[in-house]
This record gives structure tokens, C-alpha cells and sequence, in this order.
């Protein structure tokens, strides 16, 4: 058992108790609230955290009280539902804080950090008109939708339907602390935008130089040296 259950445990029975010493002749609700309340007490130590939780709201529907509050939220916190137990811790500190001891509230406190270390925020972003919104099969709107919500460390899944299509799902996982986005342009049935193709680039032909004109190898004629005729002889006279 934890201190802060010991400790504030013990402050609402006293409460509770002093309570029924004039409920009965006043109403039957703060007996109701007391019989639940020991019932989770008895529960809770058995470690039985669920039904125990379940005590601990039917007694402060019946007899709200802001000690069982605290109550409540160790229950949350031993289900791991550490969103609600921070929720309920910091209700508890709102409606209770300036009443309590000092070591009281530093625990309190202590508890409520080491919760906060077991959440992360997720963003969820999704484009188009129309489409129903999950997160973990719990409805968080209709598109176009920017939703951002604590929640607990670990998996989660978001489901964008539209009527007459497959649903679009999408999974993360979220780390204690940690924020993230997940962001959905697409609706189900919608063909993704395909971009312009290129305008075509204009092709060139190569300019070709011309090869240069070569003339003709010419075969040079045969010179014939023309031939001569010899020149007569002349005799002088004597």
C-alpha cells in the first residue's frame, strides 16, 4: 500500500465516519457513500483496483467529498489509466490543497509528476470535409479536424472513415513526455492529387558540320615530249 493511500485513506474514514454519525437521521445518501467507501477500502488492499474504483465513485456520487477523490485517483493510476489519475490528482489538489499538511501535498505532488511521465500529447490533423475521426475506436470529430489530446504512453491507433469506403488507419506509438503529429491528407475513396506531368523539354538536332568538299584525286596525263625531226645536213660548198 502506498504512503499517499495510508495517509489520505485514513483522513476519509475519519470523515466519512463523523459524517455517518448524523446521516441516518438526515439522509440515507452519506450512509450509502460510507458503505461504499469501506467496501473499496477492503478492495483496494486486496488489490483489486477496478471494483475498488467503482466503490470509490458510487461513494462520492452518493456523498461528494473532495478526500475520496484521491481515492479514486490511486485506482486510476494502478489501471493504468494515467490521464484520468491526473485529471482526478490535480481535482484533488484544486479542491483540497489549502487544507492539507505539507508532507500531504508534497506527495501528492510526487505521485502526479511520476503520472505526467506516462503521457505524451498527440496532434491528429485531418484535410477534406466530411470524414468521422477515431482515436483508439473513441469519436473525436468530423474533418477537417486539429484535435490534440493527452494520452497515454504506448500504441495508438486513428481511423478516418468515409461512408462507403474502407476505412483509412493509422497507428503510432506515443513516449511518456513526448508530443507527436500524425497528419492525414488523403480521405478514404479520394485518389491522391498526381502532380502536372513536366512540360517536355524541347529536343535540338545536333548541328552537323559539313565535311569539307575534297576534290577529286586527278591522274595526271602522260607528257609526251613531242618529237622532232632531225634537220638536214648542209654541206657548204668548197
Amino acid at each position: 500500500m502506498s504512503r499517499i493511500w495510508t495517509c489520505c485513506t485514513a483522513t476519509v474514514l475519519c470523515v466519512s465516519f463523523a459524517l455517518a454519525g448524523t446521516a441516518i437521521a438526515e439522509t440515507q445518501d452519506r450512509e450509502v457513500a460510507r458503505q461504499h467507501f469501506e467496501r473499496g477500502v477492503a478492495l483496494f488492499e486486496a488489490e483489486n483496483y477496478s471494483e475498488a474504483l467503482e466503490e470509490f465513485r458510487a461513494a462520492y456520487e452518493a456523498q461528494p467529498h473532495p478526500a475520496v477523490l484521491v481515492n479514486i485517483a490511486n485506482c486510476y493510476a494502478q489501471t493504468n489509466r494515467p490521464v484520468r489519475a491526473i485529471q482526478t490528482f490535480e481535482r484533488y489538489l484544486r479542491e483540497r490543497g489549502p487544507r492539507l499538511a505539507a508532507d500531504e501535498r508534497s506527495e501528492v505532488e510526487r505521485v502526479l509528476e511520476q503520472q505526467r511521465q506516462r503521457v505524451g500529447t498527440l496532434t491528429i490533423r485531418v484535410e477534406g470535409d466530411g470524414a468521422q475521426v477515431t482515436l483508439d475506436g473513441i469519436p473525436i470529430g468530423t474533418s477537417p479536424i486539429d484535435h490534440t489530446e493527452t494520452v497515454r504512453a504506448g500504441q495508438h491507433t486513428v481511423e478516418v472513415r468515409v461512408e462507403g469506403h474502407p476505412p483509412l488507419i493509422r497507428q503510432g506509438t506515443i513516449e511518456g513526455g513526448q508530443s507527436a503529429t500524425m497528419v492525414v491528407t488523403t480521405l478514404p475513396g479520394q485518389e491522391p492529387a498526381t502532380p502536372p506531368p513536366p512540360p517536355p523539354t524541347p529536343t535540338t538536332e545536333p548541328e552537323t558540320t559539313p565535311e569539307p568538299a575534297t576534290e577529286p584525286e586527278t591522274t595526271p596525263e602522260p607528257t609526251t615530249e613531242p618529237e622532232t625531226t632531225p634537220e638536214p645536213e648542209v654541206e657548204e660548198p668548197s
